[in-house]
């Protein structure tokens, strides 16, 4: 869209042709003034004029100025043409504003041209950023799809493990450690949890591997629990442990027991006195401070007694402390009564 200043610099045979390219009606028109302010309402009422148009009229105004500068050059051939030209000049002249030379109008028809291809670039601009956009979504939902079907196959337990890196259960059973007829069952209960952990496999598919892996004594102990009770690795082991005879006082001898031998570095014996003292805590069910208390009292409690005593007290499997003194005070009146029937039977 030309500007004021612009529709100035025009002849009127230019702003003629404008007015017709724009279908106003110019028929009564005569003055340059009033071909201006035509052209000016026209904009107002029609902001959004398309770029073809105004490059059609560009077209117009170019043609018109060469047809122009033909017709000076030829002379007679135009003669009726340049009277024309003349008169409308001289309609022009009366409205006090001088016909615009040829290179004002070439320098104008060169600012329409520089605008239209500015707006071409923009428009391919435009269409360039959309077409990225699009390019850009197609590319996120590509990857939506991909993700949803990572986690589709990762969701299959029937074949793979749970953890960061899936392993297939014939790769990890070539891990884990076999029980062999002599094997210290505690010792191997340790290395098979800490196989287990290493390979992030869930815990609740600790049982599944565990039978092939028994010997056995320990498979004749796995045999004799119920379906629902083979299921749960810790009743498993349990069980197992009790087979064993492993009870919290094996536990707690073995940790007195253990001693650094041969290339075992102190960190790894240390480690292995953690993992003795963690089986002892889960054994006597220790999973606070008072129940921890209450073990090393007890403990202690059961050391000061006498053989008979302790013996006594253990065979009634106390749970706290209190129980372990009420039965060595029990025992403590058996025996009194003892030697009082002893000492009756004497004297009579």
């Amino acid at each position: 869209m030309l500007t004021v200043k612009m529709y100035k610099r025009l002849t009127i045979a230019q702003l003629k042709k404008l007015c017709d390219d724009r279908n106003i009606d110019c028929i009564s028109l005569r003055y340059k003034r009033e071909f201006v302010t035509a052209l000016e309402q026209y904009d107002a009422m029609n902001d959004d004029v398309i770029d073809d148009v105004c490059d059609r009229s560009v077209a117009s105004a170019v043609n018109a100025q060469e047809r122009a500068s033909v017709s000076d050059e030829v002379g007679d051939g135009s003669i009726e043409n340049a009277g024309d030209v003349g008169r409308l000049a001289d309609g022009d002249a009366a409205n006090d504003s001088p016909t615009a030379p040829q290179g004002v109008d070439t320098d104008a028809v060169a600012i329409l041209r520089l605008r239209l291809q500015v707006a071409r670039e923009e428009r391919l601009a435009n269409e360039e950023l959309r077409r990225a956009r699009e390019e850009e979504r197609l590319a996120q939902e590509m990857a939506i799809e991909r993700e949803a079907q990572r986690g589709a196959q990762t969701a299959d337990d029937g074949a793979r493990l749970h953890g960061p890196a899936d392993i297939e259960f014939r790769d990890i059973k070539a891990l884990l450690p076999y029980m062999h007829m002599g094997d210290d069952i505690l010792t191997f209960l340790m290395t098979y949890e800490r196989c287990l952990e290493l390979n992030n496999v869930d815990r609740s598919l600790w049982a599944r591997f565990l039978p092939a892996q028994l010997s056995q004594k320990a498979l004749k102990i796995f045999a004799r629990l119920s379906l629902e009770e083979s299921r749960c690795y810790d009743t498993v082991k349990r069980a197992i442990l009790g087979g064993f005879k492993l009870n919290p006082d094996k536990y707690l001898k073995t940790f007195r027991k253990m001693r650094r031998v041969g290339g075992m570095s102190y960190k790894a014996f240390l480690t292995s006195l953690r993992d003795v003292a963690t089986h002892f805590y889960d054994a006597k069910s220790i999973n606070s401070f008072e129940s921890l208390s209450n073990a090393m009292i007890m403990e202690q409690f059961l050391c000061s007694l006498a053989d008979t005593v302790r013996t006594f007290v253990e065979s009634k499997q106390p749970q706290t402390v209190d129980q372990a003194a009420e039965f060595a005070d029990l025992h403590f009146q058996l025996c009194q009564i003892g030697r009082e029937v002893r000492n009756n039977g004497s004297v009579t």
